[in-house]
């Protein structure tokens, strides 16, 4: 699965990054590892859903209903 990673600095610059997931974001753990590889900066999971709504994930059921929505809007 490809996803779109937009990562927001401190500072307001915003880096994004289209990459292969597969198992990496098979939980939350594993999600937060695979991007804090590509940060130092502090780490909060964000997603819009097919409401417009920007809702944050935190566990590994709101990381599955970010795939399900995402999924609605294709």
């Amino acid at each position: 699965m490809h996803l779109k990673l937009k990562l927001l600095s401190g500072g307001g610059a915003v880096s994004v990054h289209r990459m292969e997931l597969g198992d990496r974001c098979s939980s939350y753990a594993k999600l937060r590892e695979t991007i804090s590889a590509l940060t130092t900066e502090p780490l909060d999971l964000f997603y819009v859903d097919n409401e417009q709504d920007v809702c944050k994930v935190t566990t590994d059921q709101e990381l599955k209903a970010s795939f399900e929505a995402r999924t609605l809007d294709h």
